[in-house]
């Protein structure tokens, strides 16, 4: 069994979202893009430990923290007897009959619904025997239900068989409170209620949500719902010794009333209630104690203890380093994925604090012991582990749509260049809110460069590139910018495209087809530009400096009393020479807003006006 759908609506910032699950499925994307509130909803629908509780679901949990139910008849307008239109909810179309009320009751007065539908699939034979009554055949090619139509000429096989569930939220403004229930959304009974999706039934899913917050904090707990519980209850290893320890504690407190200076102390303290209430005649009557000396007290408080190979002290291991906590965090998941028949991972950011050795041995070890794992993360060393189709972008919009476009190499870009070149040109390209694509390592290092003077330079307003979240990206030449900007484009990675003089028609319309914004500088190469179009004091301050580093071109060495002209034409020839060294980036940070190039300024405006449109991420900065 394993995740193919998951459909979202209402909860946190997305309004709306329908993501399609592959057998191992990372996702990507920048910050705030709705990674985590994918994973918390998987949890809500399908993790055992979190239906029922107190904090389940709270007011920031509704999108824009819109749960309260709208007025029965709605206010006049300001010109007398029209009433304001009200926006009416999103409802799901994947052929279910609503139903009328939350938790069994068709009289509350329901207000938004924060609604989470996740689709289960591959079933095994035993699972198919165990979930017969709620059955439903799925057409994989489509991703939905068979239509009745369908199912007159179509015998579904075993593999076409889903389980749907849907986990509901509401607020019921009677009771003053926040009201949950999961259920399985076939089949309904006669009054459209259906079957509850109750905890058992999660645990036989075997969903884990590994947190990053809960990695060095309760993993290895004895609290219930943590990794080391979950091990040991599948493990049928329950503690059986909770009363021996917890007599063990009582005596504790008679060991602390023999120190005489704590027992005075305590006797003062009696002494002075007795002048308000009676207290007992047995002593003590008073005693500090080492915990509540509750079974869930005691859950809270154990720890486990590890000793690492570098000494021989035990300590717990929050205490340990940060990927020695991760690694034992993760080593609990493998122990228990041996231990269960069916084990879906969601996980977090990995690679925290681990090497990049590390995180791929982890993800590998992972992905051969589960079902299915689902992961965010940042590192491009445990992106490249699901290429080439099992990294799924997500972007969302202003208005809350979340979108997962996966990526695909073929026949845009080979899948093994892909695979050899993604940490250089593609991780970082995947995780922006938007690409700029250039021809050379010269434009790569000099427009960043750029963006940073502006920003140093004090001018209002301006947003340099790392905080817009905009990446450049270099194609190593102007025959790849088309291949480029079409991967990141079917990705859902808004993509601007920066050239030199492009001289065939046909070339300019399909660069401007695959890209958001075309710009030509004009010059034949940006070597030039710089040279031809940077002030000269910048330039000498540049030959002033450069001359002393270890790698300068000693045939280029400046003399005194040449022409300026004469001088520009060393400065592109040690741009061409050194164009790894990145000396682009090095003359461009000697310069002032006022000394830019005036093409690379009036480049820096336009692509802070594109970025402006919010045509990228989720709105504009």
């Amino acid at each position: 069994m394993r995740i193919i759908r998951l459909d979202i609506q209402n909860f946190r910032g997305i309004k709306s979202a329908s993501i399609e699950f592959t057998e191992h499925t990372l996702f990507t994307g920048p910050n705030n893009c709705g990674k985590t509130t994918v994973l918390e909803a998987l949890d809500l629908a399908l993790g055992p430990e979190r239906i029922g509780t107190p904090d389940c679901i709270n007011e920031h949990d509704f999108f824009c923290n819109r749960y309260f139910p709208e007025p029965t008849e709605t206010p006049l307008s300001a010109e007398g007897n029209d009433r304001t239109p009200q926006e009416p909810e999103q409802e799901f179309t994947s052929g279910e009959t609503a139903v009328g009320g939350l938790l069994a009751n068709d009289e509350l007065p329901l207000g938004p619904e924060i609604r989470i539908e996740v689709t289960l699939g591959y079933l095994t034979k035993d699972e198919i025997s165990s979930y017969r009554r709620h059955l439903e055949p799925w057409n994989h090619e489509c991703a939905r239900l068979y239509t009745a139509q369908e199912l007159e000429t179509h015998v579904p096989d075993e593999t076409e068989y889903v389980v749907r569930v849907r986990f509901r939220a509401c607020y019921d403004p009677a009771e003053d409170e926040f009201v949950c229930e999961s259920v399985f959304l076939s089949p309904a009974d006669p009054k459209g209620q259906y079957e509850r999706f109750t905890k058992r039934h999660k645990r036989e899913v075997g969903f884990l949500y590994l947190r990053s917050l809960r990695t060095a904090r309760r993993a290895a707990s004895l609290e219930r719902g943590s990794l080391l519980d979950i091990l040991l209850r599948i493990s049928d290893a329950k503690p059986k010794a909770w009363e021996r320890i917890l007599e063990s504690l009582r005596d504790l407190g008679d060991r602390l009333d023999d120190d005489k200076a704590y027992r005075s102390v305590l006797d003062k303290i009696e002494a002075a209630i007795q002048e308000f209430i009676p207290l007992s005649t047995e002593l003590p009557r008073s005693q500090l104690r080492v915990t509540k000396l509750t079974r869930e007290q005691l859950r809270r408080t154990v720890s486990y203890f590890l000793s690492s190979g570098d000494s021989e002290y035990l300590l717990p291991y929050e205490a340990l380093g940060g990927g020695t906590a991760n690694v034992l965090v993760l080593g609990l998941l493998k122990c228990i994925a041996e231990l269960k028949e069916n084990v879906i991972f969601a996980m977090e950011e990995p690679e925290i604090a681990l090497p990049p050795h590390t995180q791929r041995r982890i993800i590998k070890q992972l992905r051969d012991i589960s079902q299915q794992i689902v992961i965010t993360s940042h590192s491009p060393y445990v992106a490249e582990l699901f290429l080439p189709d099992d990294i799924h972008v997500l972007r969302r919009t202003s208005n809350g749509r979340l979108t997962a476009t996966k990526t695909k190499a073929e026949p845009v870009i080979k899948s093994k260049t892909l695979v050899q070149e993604f940490r250089r040109r593609f991780a970082e390209g995947l995780l922006a809110r938007a690409v700029l694509l250039v021809e050379g390592i010269t434009e790569l290092a000099a427009i960043p460069a750029a963006s940073d003077v502006c920003f140093r330079g004090g001018q209002k307003g301006y947003m340099p590139f790392d905080l817009s979240g905009l990446v450049t990206v270099s194609a190593d030449g102007k025959g790849a910018l088309g291949h480029l900007a079409r991967f990141y484009a079917d990705a859902g990675i808004p993509v601007g495209i920066l050239t030199d003089s492009i001289t065939n028609d046909d070339d300019r319309k399909q660069l401007s087809e695959v890209s958001e914004r075309l710009w030509e500088h004009g010059w034949p190469g940006f070597e030039r530009l710089l040279a031809r179009e940077l002030p000269i004091d910048p330039i000498r301050r540049f030959f002033a400096a450069a001359t002393s580093w270890s790698d300068y071109p000693k045939q280029h060495v400046v003399k005194p009393g040449e022409s300026d002209d004469a001088i520009r034409q060393h400065l592109e020839e040690v741009l061409i020479a050194r164009k790894g060294s990145l000396y682009a980036a090095r003359l461009i940070a000697l310069c002032s807003v006022t000394e830019l190039p005036w093409t690379v300024y009036v480049l820096l405006q336009e692509i802070e006006k594109w970025l402006k449109l919010g045509h990228y991420g989720s709105g504009s900065p």
